[in-house]
C-alpha cells in the first residue's frame, strides 16, 4: 500500500522484476515472482514493444493492436494464409460471422468476406442454414423441411430438436391413414394391442378365436367368426404290453382349450374297461359309441375321450390312460376352437375283417355344421410291425402314431366349411395273420 516500507529489499530493472519474498512498495506497486515485466509493470518504462503501463499490464494505445508478436502495429493483423480479413479485421480460418452463423471465415474460398455455409449445415440448437439463413428446421434429401411437416408415409415429420438431418419416427401405434398405424416409422395396416403391433390378420397368441381385423379395431383383438379349429399340438403316442395303462404329456395346454384322446385297446372285452383323467384330476367323458369288435379274431376297442376345457395350468399336463386290455396304444391332441360345451356331434365306426392282404377304408360322414374337426383312429394288430405298410389320402391330416404291437394312428382335419367330412382312404398291407378297424368322430367348431 502507498507509504509502506517494503518487508524485504526487493529491486526491478528494464528487463525483469524480482523478488525474495513477499513485498510492498511506497508506488503501490506490487510484483509477481518470476513474470516478465513487460505483462506486469509498475511504470510505462517496465513494457516494451511500444506498450504502456495500465492497471499493472502492458497494453497498447488506442488504436493500435498486439498481433501476437509482442509488439503494437496498426491493425488490421497480418492473416497469412490461415485467415480472413473481412471490414479491417481479422479473423482466424472457421470463424462464424457472429451476425449470422450460416457465414464463416473460409479462406480457401475468400480472405476478404464471410463465406456462405451449405445449406443444411448446423447453425445452432435445432436449426439448419438454408440459402445463406439460419432457421428452426431440417435439412432432409437436400430439402428445406419446416418444423412438424410429414413425409408422404405420414409416420414421421420433421423435429429438429431430435434430428435436423432426417426424418423422425412417430411412435408406434399412432394412427396415421384408414384403419392404419405407425410401426416402426412405416404406416401399415394392424393393430396396437398392449403396446405390441400385430399385422392385419394375426391371430391373438393366446386365442386362437380372435385375430387383428383393423377395419373393425385396430387397438384390440375381434373375434373370429366362425373360429377356424387348430390342432394345437399332439403328445407321442405311447403303447404297453400288459400294463394296463400309460401317461401322456402335453406342454402347458392353453386355457380354455380341449384334449381329444384316442385309445386302442387289445384283448379289452368292453369299453367300459377303459378310463381316462389327468394332473388336473379332471375325468374324460368317453364318445358314447366306441369301435368295439364284432368278431371273436377283432379284439381291437378303438375309443375317443375328451375334455371340454383345460384350466390355467402352469408346466405339462399328464393324461393318464387306464385299460384292462392286454396291450393298449393311446395319443393325446389340443385342440382350440372348439365348443366346449358339446364338442361331439357325429361318428362312424369302420372295422375290417380279419386276415386281408389289402384293406381301404373311406369316410364321408355328413356334416351338421361349417366348421367341424374330424379326429380318426385306425389300429392294426399283427405279430410284426414289419409286415405293415399304410398310405393315406388325403395327406393333409395331422398324423402321429406307432408302438408295440398295436399300431395306433390318431388323425385330425379341420374340415370347416365342407359339407361332408373329406374322404380319408387307407390302403393296407399285411402279409400276415392281422385285423383292423377305424373310429371317425367329427367336433364342433364355435
Amino acid at each position: 500500500m502507498n507509504g509502506v516500507a517494503p518487508n524485504r529489499g526487493g529491486m526491478k530493472s528494464a528487463g525483469a522484476c524480482w523478488i525474495v519474498i513477499g513485498f510492498i512498495v511506497s508506488t503501490g506497486c506490487m510484483y509477481t515472482v518470476g513474470v516478465d515485466c513487460k505483462k506486469n509493470c509498475c511504470t510505462d518504462a517496465d513494457c516494451r514493444g511500444g506498450k504502456a503501463c495500465s492497471y499493472g499490464n502492458c497494453v497498447c494505445a488506442a488504436g493500435l493492436a498486439d498481433c501476437g508478436t509482442g509488439v503494437c502495429v496498426s491493425p488490421p493483423c497480418p492473416i497469412g494464409a490461415s485467415g480472413c480479413d473481412i471490414d479491417s479485421t481479422g479473423y482466424p480460418s472457421g470463424a462464424a460471422n457472429s451476425a449470422n452463423a450460416c457465414q464463416s471465415c473460409q479462406p480457401s474460398v475468400t480472405t476478404s468476406s464471410w463465406t456462405v455455409l451449405a445449406d443444411g449445415s448446423n447453425c445452432g440448437p435445432g436449426k439448419v442454414c438454408f440459402a445463406g439463413s439460419c432457421s428452426t428446421g431440417c435439412w432432409i434429401a437436400s430439402a428445406s423441411v419446416a418444423t412438424d411437416v410429414k413425409n408422404s408415409d405420414g409416420c414421421q415429420s420433421c423435429q429438429p430438436n431430435a434430428n435436423t438431418l432426417d426424418w423422425t419416427s412417430f411412435a408406434d401405434g399412432t394412427p396415421c391413414g384408414t384403419n392404419q398405424l405407425c410401426n416402426g416409422g412405416v404406416c401399415s395396416s394392424g393393430c396396437w394391442i398392449n403396446s405390441t403391433y400385430y399385422a392385419s390378420g394375426k391371430t391373438d397368441p393366446l386365442n386362437t378365436c380372435e385375430s387383428c381385423q383393423p377395419g373393425k379395431s385396430a387397438i384390440a383383438w375381434t373375434p373370429i367368426t366362425p373360429c377356424p379349429i387348430s390342432v394345437v399340438q399332439a403328445s407321442p403316442t405311447k403303447g404297453d404290453l400288459y400294463d394296463y395303462g400309460l401317461n401322456l404329456t402335453l406342454s402347458q395346454p392353453a386355457a380354455g382349450n380341449n384334449i381329444i384322446v384316442g385309445v386302442a385297446g387289445e384283448g379289452c372285452g368292453v369299453p367300459a374297461g377303459m378310463s381316462v383323467s389327468d394332473s388336473q384330476g379332471i375325468a374324460y367323458q368317453i364318445v358314447p359309441t366306441c369301435a368295439a369288435p364284432t368278431a371273436e379274431s377283432q379284439t381291437t376297442n378303438l375309443c375317443i375321450f375328451y375334455r371340454s376345457s383345460v384350466s390355467a395350468h402352469a408346466g405339462p399336463l399328464t393324461v393318464n390312460v387306464a385299460a384292462n386290455c392286454d396291450c393298449i396304444a393311446a395319443q393325446a391332441l389340443e385342440v382350440s376352437g372348439l365348443v366346449s360345451t358339446s364338442p361331439v356331434d357325429v361318428q362312424k365306426t369302420y372295422l375290417a375283417a380279419e386276415g386281408a392282404v389289402s384293406l381301404a377304408f373311406a369316410t364321408g360322414a355328413p356334416m351338421a355344421q361349417a366348421n367341424e374337426l374330424a379326429v380318426s383312429l385306425m389300429s392294426m394288430g399283427n405279430d410284426s410291425l414289419s409286415y405293415y405298410t399304410v398310405a393315406r389320402s388325403p395327406v393333409d391330416w395331422v398324423v402321429d402314431g406307432i408302438d408295440e404291437t398295436e399300431v395306433l394312428f390318431v388323425f385330425a382335419h379341420n374340415v370347416a366349411n365342407a359339407a361332408t367330412v373329406p374322404a380319408l382312404t387307407w390302403t393296407f398291407n399285411s402279409s400276415g395273420y392281422d385285423v383292423a378297424g377305424e373310429l371317425v368322430v367329427t367336433f364342433k367348431g364355435q
